[in-house]
């Protein structure tokens, strides 16, 4: 399967001209660019701010705010935190509490239960086997290029299928070359 990744080594070869290395070489680097980007965005505190309160601050709020006799509905005397666990729609205070609530809810119960750990199961698995592919071709890419016999040229050689398909096979590799390729790998 191709990939700009596997494309990189025809970067400086005639094959490829001057506007293709340099058109690879932007590609990759545009790519390890938008990937740190992307690890930076998703390690950042800004994507990984909780939403929801802790154990204790909602302890504290329940002591503190949630049983006020201040905060209670002068009318029906219900206190604040009975409002809020009732996901009361009239409140005008305690709707950020509601809200989360109403998080917890969806998260742990929804149409199934455990809807939200279910469904978080399922993308981590689902994860894990996209990785686990892309190392199985990068696995296999690797010992193909160190299967390819060194030499002082790359050389690619272009073969004619019988259907009229042209294929291209590497038939010598540079040392400098394989380790260009071998430390994209890594990056990739």
């Amino acid at each position: 399967e191709e990939s700009l990744w596997e494309a990189a080594i025809l970067v400086g070869l005639p094959t490829a001209g001057r506007v293709g290395s340099v058109a690879l070489t932007a590609g990759i680097v545009l790519n390890v660019v938008l990937q740190v980007a992307l690890c930076w965005l998703i390690s950042s505190d800004s994507f990984a701010k909780r939403d929801l309160p802790t154990v204790d601050e909602t302890r504290r709020w329940r002591e503190t705010v949630g049983h006020d006799a201040r905060q209670m509905d002068r009318f029906t005397g219900v206190s604040l935190a009975r409002r809020v666990c009732e996901q009361d729609g009239a409140l005008h205070i305690g709707t950020e509490q509601v809200q989360s609530l109403y998080n917890i809810i969806q998260y742990t119960k929804g149409e199934l239960p455990m809807t939200g750990i279910f469904a978080c199961g399922i993308v981590i698995l689902l994860w894990f086997l996209y990785v686990s592919q892309e190392m199985r071709k990068l696995l296999g890419f690797t010992i193909g290029l160190l299967h390819v016999p060194r030499g002082g040229h790359t050389r690619i050689a272009r073969i004619d299928n019988e259907g009229g398909e042209k294929t291209f096979s590497l038939e010598s590799i540079t040392l400098h070359r394989l380790s260009m390729m071998l430390v994209l790998t890594m990056i990739r």
